[in-house]
Formats: structure tokens, C-alpha cells, sequence
């Protein structure tokens, strides 16, 4: 390498120190003395020492390993070492320290034959490149892969997303599946119960056809009983209304009292009787036959179930089977009676004699009785009092009563008979103290809301009406008018209707055909 110029030498040289100056002479008197020049000797000395301070830097290349991030692991491009002298300290015109350069340059003869044996594997790269292929394929070819790449990591993507939302789907379907068991669940639950009840009512029906069953068979043989000219009237069954409006019907018929009592149906002969229908009776004057007499001629004896109602002004008969009916039936306000002939003095002293007890000598009179032609009231016997034309001559013969009171049946003969005392009205305590006609039926006498919520008031009056057997309560009580409220009453042909009641097994009172209430007990 050669030499640096002068320069570069007395720049790259440091700064040299001034030798101090010398001391001043001493003040004299006489003029001083000029300064002898050393220009010459400054300038031999500082050439002396740049000489010796760049034989010792470094000449060769800048090994300094750049930190700049675009050039990772790249070194300085500086090839020799020139010494930036405006800085203190041995630093290079590229910026680094002269311990980063090398100590000396390198020279082409020492590295030739590491250069050749680098040529020598470059040519091996590029016949093995060669065979392999061309390099010029491999840029494009690693693009293509890239995009293939991020192609199949997307559409990985939008299956992954696609999956996650198949299964929210899935969660939602088996959330509506539970819902829709849960639905099916409480429908069959309600479905069941609905089964038990409708088996519940088939079996209420089954009752209900054996009842009418039952009731067919007793027709047909009260029937056959009725053809004999000879057979006494057996016990009839009572009416079944089709309907009853409540407007005609008074408030104490509603009562819950007046519910019959069902009998086992497997305690009932079965019967293939279906359908029976038997006309209601009429009276005599609407059905045009002859006035038949009884067997044996005007004057043979002849027998009617007569029913002594506590007041006149009651608009229709006991219902069977009530308190009310009951508590008649057990003083004997209803039986049947004898009759020694067809004239009125026979009935008048036939009636007197059977129920001394009850009227003890206070006037009577028979009740009309007509059977009632509206739609929902159709085969009901009401009761109203008789005119006073026809009353007056108190003549009861069997035609009369035939004509005007008895309820009949279709040949003419009389079922029964309603009478009713002209002035006042039987209390129901007064009836209590009468004798006991029919055992086992004094459980009828305890309390009633609907019979005896007014009779306490009067018992003071009916007392004193004990002592004088003619004077009688000139109110009738409320609790007279017994019968059943419409909505108890259903139109049912001339069949018995019951139902089993839940409780106590009870059969609720079900409308009934047309037929008089004439049960008697013996």
C-alpha cells in the first residue's frame, strides 16, 4: 500500500503538545531583548510522530457487523482504514474504531486458492440446480404453493365456521325436539285423564241402561198385572218430566235434599225390555171411553192411593224419595185407602176414617189434578183447587172424582188422589206428632234449611192449634212447594235416569216420564 501523502499524515498524526514558554527576563532598565524564531525545530518534531502513530493503525477492511435490521448480518463495505483526523482518537472515515479494521490488507495471492474453491462449489450449485430444474421456476412455483396454502387455510376456515354453525342448528333442532316432547308429554297426560273419565261415564251409562232395564221389566210386568180385571193396583213408578223451566217451578224445588237414592245394579234382575213406553193417563173426560165401575158392580169396594198434601195451594205432589215426601209416607199423610162403595158418602167416610189422626174434624176437599201439556212439564200432575161451582155440591162420587180429581190411567180406573184442607195449612210439627204410620224413615225429620227455616215461628201457633182442633196456621209454609229445579230435571222418556255421584256412590234425580205418585209402602 502507499505511503500517505502529507496530508493525510499530519491529519491522521494527533495534536502535539507546545513546549512552555520560557520565563520571562527580568525587568531591566534598558530595552528588551527580541525572541529568537523555532519554526524549524516544531515542524521536524511533528513530522516525527504522524510517521509513527499511522505505522501502528490498522490497513486493512472495516469487519464491523452491521445493526441495521434490512441489512441483518451484513458487515461495513469499508475496504481500507483512513483516519477521519477531525475526531479525537484513531476512528475511520466510515465511522468505526480502528480495533473493527483489519491489521492489513489482504492481498490476491494469499486468498486465491480459497476463491478458486469457492468458484469450484459455486459450479457444483448450479449443475445440481440444473438437474433438478430451472431456478427461474422456483420463485413462481413457491408463490403458486403460498396461494395454495392460504386457498386451503381459508376454505378450512369457512368449513370450520360452517361446522360451528351446523352444530348451533343441531342445538336449536334438539332444544324444539324437547320442547315438543315436553308438549307430547302434557298432551297424553291430558289425554288419559279425559279416557278415565269417559271410562268413568261408560260405566255411569252401564248403570243407566241396567236402571232402564230394570225399569222396562217393572212396566212390563205392572202391565200384565194391570190387564187382570181382578189383580189389585200394584205400586207405580213415578214420572220422569222431559223438562222443567224454572220460572215455573218455586225456589224450595232446587233443594239438594230431593236426590235418589240408587240401588246396586247388581242386585237387579237384567231384563230385554227396551223401549217401554207407557201413554201417560188421562182423565176420564178427555178420553172418551164409558165410566167403567169397579169389578162386582156401583156398589163393589174399590181402592186409590189418596195423599193428604199439607196445604191446598201446593202446585204439584211430592217428589219420592224427599224429606218431604217422606216425612208424609212415615205419618201416613199417604197410603192407600179402601172404599166400601161407588157413592160420595162412602168416599167421605172412607177418606175421614184413614185420616182422623191428621184432620181430626177440620174440613177437607179433593184437589184437581190435570196432567200438564207443555213441552218440558209434559205427563206432570198439577194440583189446583176446584171451582166453586163444582165443589158446592160435595157430592164425590167415583164419577165425580173420575171427572175432575182423580188422576187416571187409559182404561179409566183412578191412581190416585190429592186432597187438601179447606182453611190453613198442616205444619210440619204439628205432622210430626202425629202417630208413626211406617217405620224407618225418621232420619226424614232431621233438620231441613228448605222445610223448616219458617216452622220454629209458627210451632207457638200450632201449639195452640193442638189445643183447639179447629183452628189451624192460616199461613202455609214455604216449605210446601217442594220439587225439583229445572236444571235437575232432564227429559228422559219414562226411564229412570241416575248417575253415580263421586262420593257416597248416590244417583242424582234425573227427569222421568208421566206416571202419578202412588208409591206405597206395606
Amino acid at each position: 500500500m502507499a505511503a500517505p501523502s502529507p496530508r493525510t499524515t499530519n491529519r491522521s498524526s494527533p495534536p502535539q503538545m507546545l513546549p512552555p514558554p520560557p520565563p520571562p527576563p527580568p525587568l531591566l532598565s534598558g530595552p528588551v531583548p527580541a525572541p529568537q524564531p523555532t519554526a524549524t525545530t516544531n515542524t521536524t518534531t511533528t513530522n516525527t510522530t504522524d510517521e509513527s502513530a499511522n505505522s501502528q493503525l490498522p490497513h486493512g477492511q472495516c469487519r464491523y457487523i452491521l445493526t441495521l435490521p434490512e441489512l441483518k448480518g451484513q458487515r461495513c463495505g469499508c475496504v481500507t482504514f483512513s483516519h477521519d483526523r477531525s475526531l479525537p482518537g484513531a476512528t475511520c472515515d466510515c465511522g468505526h474504531l480502528a480495533c473493527y479494521h483489519a491489521p492489513n490488507a489482504p492481498s490476491p495471492g494469499q486468498n486465491r486458492d480459497q476463491i478458486e474453491l469457492i468458484k469450484q462449489r459455486i459450479n457444483v450449485l448450479e449443475q445440481q440446480a440444473g438437474e433438478h430444474g430451472d431456478l427461474g421456476q422456483v420463485v413462481p412455483r413457491l408463490s403458486q404453493l403460498e396461494e395454495t396454502v392460504d386457498r386451503n387455510r381459508e376454505e378450512l376456515q369457512n368449513e370450520i365456521k360452517g361446522s360451528y354453525r351446523n352444530i348451533s342448528a343441531a342445538w336449536q333442532l334438539i332444544e324444539q325436539l324437547q320442547c315438543r316432547m315436553a308438549a307430547f308429554e302434557e298432551t297424553n297426560r291430558v289425554q288419559s285423564e279425559q279416557l278415565a273419565r269417559a271410562g268413568k261415564e261408560l260405566q255411569d251409562l252401564r248403570n243407566r241402561n241396567l236402571e232402564l232395564l230394570e225399569t222396562g221389566e217393572m212396566l212390563e210386568e205392572r202391565i200384565e198385572k194391570l190387564e187382570v180385571p181382578d189383580a189389585p193396583p200394584s205400586p207405580a213408578l213415578e214420572p220422569l218430566p222431559r223438562g222443567f223451566p224454572a220460572e215455573a217451578i218455586p225456589d224450595t224445588m232446587s233443594s239438594p235434599s230431593f236426590s235418589r237414592r240408587r240401588r246396586s245394579p247388581a242386585s237387579r234382575p237384567m231384563s230385554g225390555v227396551e223401549n217401554t213406553r207407557i201413554h201417560p193417563p188421562v182423565a176420564t173426560e178427555e178420553t172418551g171411553k164409558p165410566e167403567a165401575y169397579p169389578s162386582g158392580g156401583p156398589s163393589a169396594p174399590w181402592t186409590v192411593h189418596i195423599s193428604l198434601l199439607p196445604s191446598k195451594q201446593q202446585p204439584f205432589p211430592f217428589e219420592k224419595d224427599t224429606n218431604a215426601y217422606k216425612r208424609c209416607l212415615s205419618r201416613g199423610l199417604q197410603r192407600m185407602v179402601a172404599i166400601g162403595g161407588t157413592d160420595g158418602a162412602s168416599f167421605v167416610a172412607a177418606v175421614s176414617r184413614a185420616f182422623r189422626d191428621a184432620l181430626q174434624g177440620v174440613s177437607w176437599e179433593p184437589l184437581q189434578a190435570k196432567i200438564c201439556d207443555a213441552r218440558r212439564l209434559e205427563g206432570l200432575p198439577m194440583l189446583r183447587t176446584l171451582d166453586p161451582a163444582t165443589a158446592g155440591h160435595r157430592d164425590y162420587s167415583l164419577a165425580f172424582l173420575r171427572r175432575h180429581c182423580g188422576v187416571c190411567d187409559a182404561d179409566g180406573r183412578i191412581r190416585a188422589l190429592y186432597l187438601g184442607v179447606e182453611e190453613g195449612a198442616l205444619s210440619w210439627s204439628r205432622i210430626k206428632r202425629l202417630p208413626v204410620y211406617v217405620e224407618g224413615l225418621e232420619s226424614s225429620w232431621e233438620y231441613d234449611r228448605y222445610l223448616d227455616h219458617d216452622d220454629n215461628e209458627k210451632e207457638s201457633a200450632d201449639t195452640s192449634g193442638c189445643q183447639n182442633d179447629a183452628s189451624w196456621p192460616a199461613t202455609p209454609t214455604s216449605g210446601l212447594s217442594l220439587k225439583r229445579s229445572a236444571s235437575e230435571m232432564q227429559s228422559n222418556g219414562l226411564a229412570t235416569g241416575v248417575a253415580v255421584g263421586e262420593n257416597e256412590g248416590s244417583m242424582a234425580k234425573k227427569g222421568r216420564g208421566c206416571m202419578p205418585d202412588m208409591i206405597q209402602i206395606r
